[in-house]
């Protein structure tokens, strides 16, 4: 193909996704919420975005790493490249027609108050009425869940170390100080359902932005929780658990919600650009495209795996099929019950390996990796399918409840699938679909009562 051809197909596949995540974004304002509608939207933007950057800025080369050959390999192949585009357009064409819940009465109109909110956590009945002794309790729960990456940093092995930001991703930690910041790093994520919580219970005069009181009662603590985690995506869902919580509730106009989101997306962007320049790497300003691509994008490693996939004979991301699938089911067995427990790695770990051409076992800190290029490694070229049906079915599933807590939860977690690797987020799918099935049986056991539900 000459490159004119290539840039039509560009061209036609951007404006393809543009055209369902424009569909998304306007159910969404029109108050028809659902959580495959934002995923279909953030598809757009991380593995759709990119066509057209290629096309004004440049493809970015990847060479500020050295032994990157077969990432680079892999983004340069034709082949791959006309793949990758016919596999980015059939997502949201998967998660539009079955993300969605058949039955869409009742659906898609989702507005948060205190008082359903707190049903919906709680497991009680629609005609059920809380007192606010439980509403109390609810609030103090959300506040030591904001709370509780702080309270776990006071006892680090080495607190002083959390003085400089980024302390992980500057190779800081030493391996005891490194196996007790995962708790803080899963601790910071327990704590945007604090932040939800704490939001929602307020009623809506209590949010406005001139309450100060309230406002520093929540952005002091999830800002230090911010610093403690060091990464920058906790920015990220913390500005999206606060605009899809406002936005529910109804708590602002749309074009207060509007300013208020492109607000907090212009300080992420300053944030990143002192983030790479001089908080924890030391990158030139000409290098600063090339890193954010590498960084935000998941194009290239969606294209990595399908490369893989074309040709097995040059390399291989898994030693064998379900391979992560299989370590994420067994990570948590215990070790006293399975002595001989393989060592199970992520993703992330399989996907730097065969960027670098090296052994996992030598990999120090993985790539981010993608549900979509992970479920291509461990099913073959089904997983083409499987990889956004499975999220499409969590979309769909969790918004059929009903329950406004479990639809905020399944935004979260089909986001998380979708930009990350299925170990980073198994913990919380477990989480997720025991609520599921708890809310399956409890609507039944109500139905087999003749309750209204």
């Amino acid at each position: 193909m000459s490159e004119n051809d290539i840039n039509l197909v560009k061209i036609i596949t951007f404006a393809w996704l543009l055209f369902w995540a424009f569909l998304s974004g306007k159910n969404i304002i029109f108050k028809r919420y659902y959580s495959a509608y934002l995923v279909i939207i953030i598809n757009f933007l991380f593995f759709g975005v990119p066509l057209l950057l290629d096309l004004v800025i440049g493809e970015p080369k990847y060479d500020f790493f050295r032994g990157l050959d077969n990432l680079r390999v892999a983004v340069r192949d034709e082949t791959t490249f006309l793949v990758y585009c016919l596999y980015i357009a059939i997502v949201p064409v998967v998660l539009w027609y079955n993300g969605i819940p058949k039955d869409k009465e009742g659906h898609g109109r989702l507005l948060i108050n205190n008082q359903t909110f707190l049903v919906n956590l709680a497991g009680f009945g629609n005609r059920y009425k809380l007192g606010k002794q439980f509403k109390l309790l609810m609030m103090l729960i959300g506040y030591f869940l904001l709370f509780l990456p702080v309270i776990l940093w006071s006892f680090s092995p080495n607190p002083s170390i959390y003085m400089t930001y980024g302390a992980k991703g500057a190779n800081l930690f030493s391996e005891v100080e490194g196996k007790f910041h995962k708790l803080i790093h899963l601790s910071s994520l327990i704590s945007l359902g604090g932040l939800i919580t704490i939001v929602v219970l307020q009623k809506n005069k209590n949010l406005s932005l001139i309450n100060f009181y309230f406002w520093a009662s929540v952005l002091i603590p999830i800002s230090v929780t911010i610093w403690l985690n060091g990464k920058r995506h906790i920015i990220a869902f913390v500005i999206f658990a606060l605009v899809l919580t406002l936005l529910l509730k109804k708590a602002f106009s749309r074009v207060k919600i509007l300013v208020f989101f492109l607000g907090l997306l212009l300080a992420f962007g300053i944030f990143s650009y002192s983030y790479q320049t001089s908080l924890v790497r030391s990158v030139a300003t000409k290098q600063m495209y090339e890193i954010s691509r590498f960084d935000y994008g998941r194009d290239h490693l969606l294209k990595l795996s399908i490369y893989s996939e074309l040709n097995p004979h040059k390399f291989k991301i898994l030693d064998h099929r379900l391979q992560t699938v299989y370590h994420a089911l067994v990570l948590y067995i215990p070790r006293f019950l399975w002595p001989g427990k393989p060592l199970p790695y992520d993703y992330q770990k399989y996907v730097a390996a065969a960027s670098f051409n090296i052994s996992p076992k030598d990999v120090i800190s993985g790539l981010t990796g993608t549900w979509l290029g992970e479920s291509l490694s461990n099913f073959g070229w089904i997983g083409a399918f499987i990889g956004p049906m499975a999220i499409a079915l969590i979309c769909r599933f969790g918004d059929s409840t009903k329950n406004n807590f479990l639809i905020i939860f399944t935004s979260f977690i089909a986001l998380y699938l979708l930009l990350l690797s299925l170990g980073s987020v198994f913990r919380f799918l477990l989480i997720w679909l025991i609520l599921l099935i708890r809310e399956y049986y409890t609507k039944k056991y109500k139905k087999y009562k003749g309750q209204k539900i």
